[in-house]
C-alpha cells in the first residue's frame, strides 16, 4: 500500500519570514538552509516509498488499530502538533529581538511537521484506521503506556504558558530547549518503532523521522550553543 501524500489541515502555515527589510545582509538562497534540504530529502523518501510501491505492485496487508505501525503514526501525529504549535506561537511574537535563524528554524519545523502529518494522516486513512489516538494513552504499543500528553519529549502546558509569556532572546532559548527534548522523545519513538513495523510504509516513515531529528539535535544543540556565547 502506497504512503499517501496529502497536506495537514489542522494548523494554518505560517508566513515566511522574511527578516527585517531594512539593513543587514540579504537573505541567503534557500538551498543554503539545511532545514530546508532536510525537508526535501524528507519528501523525497515519502515519494521515493510511493513510487517503489508502484513499480513494484507489493501488496501490503492493512495492520490492526492495535498494531505497532498504527499506533506509532497516531501517536506521532499527536506528537508532531506540539512542535507545529510551538513553532506558530515563536512566529507569532514581534520579530524584533530575535535570532532570524531561531525564526527560520521555527517555520522550517512548522511546515516539515506540517506535510509529515499529511502524510501520516493518509496512510492511516488508507488502512482504514482512526487518523489520531482518540484513547487519551499514549505509547501503548511500546507496551509504555502513559496520557498522550506526557509522551517523552512533550512540553507541559505550564511551558507552553511560559513560552508564550517570554520574547526576545529569553523566548529564542526556551524554544530551543522544548523542541530538543522535543526532537529527544520523536526520536526514542521512531528508534522503536523501527525495529517492531510490520509494513513498508511505516518503517519507511520510522526511518526517515530519526535520520531527519539526529541532524536537527546536533542544529539545535550548536544554536543553543551560539546562544550562551552571546
Amino acid at each position: 500500500m502506497a504512503l499517501t501524500l496529502e497536506p495537514d489541515v489542522h494548523e494554518p502555515t505560517p508566513p515566511v519570514d522574511g527578516g527585517d527589510d531594512e539593513g543587514g545582509d540579504p537573505p541567503s538562497p534557500w538551498w543554503h538552509s539545511p532545514w530546508r534540504l532536510v525537508v526535501m530529502a524528507a519528501a523525497l523518501v515519502f515519494l521515493g516509498g510511493a513510487l517503489g510501491y508502484f513499480l513494484t505492485s507489493r501488496a501490503s496487508t492493512s495492520p490492526s488499530a492495535a498494531s505497532v505501525d498504527v499506533g506509532f503514526l497516531q501517536d506521532m501525529r499527536w506528537h508532531h502538533d506540539q512542535a507545529v504549535r510551538l513553532g506558530l506561537i515563536l512566529l507569532d511574537k514581534d520579530a524584533s529581538g530575535q535570532d532570524p535563524s531561531v525564526r527560520s528554524l521555527a517555520g522550517d519545523i512548522v511546515r516539515s511537521q506540517q506535510f509529515e502529518n499529511g502524510v501520516m494522516a493518509g496512510q492511516l486513512r488508507a488502512w482504514g484506521q482512526a487518523e489520531a489516538n482518540e484513547s487519551g494513552t499514549g505509547m501503548a504499543w511500546m507496551a509504555m503506556p502513559v496520557p498522550i500528553d506526557r509522551m517523552p519529549g512533550m512540553a507541559s502546558e505550564d511551558e507552553v504558558e511560559r513560552l508564550k509569556s517570554l520574547s526576545g532572546p529569553e523566548a529564542d532559548e526556551l524554544f530551543l530547549q522544548l523542541m530538543y527534548a522535543h526532537h529527544e522523545g520523536g526520536l526514542h519513538m521512531a528508534t522503536d518503532a523501527l525495529g517492531r513495523t510490520s509494513t513498508d510504509e511505516a518503517r519507511t516513515l520510522a526511518r526517515s523521522f530519526m535520520e531527519s531529528q539526529q541532524f536537527e539535535l546536533t542544529e539545535l544543540q550548536n544554536m543553543l550553543a551560539k546562544l550562551d556565547a552571546s
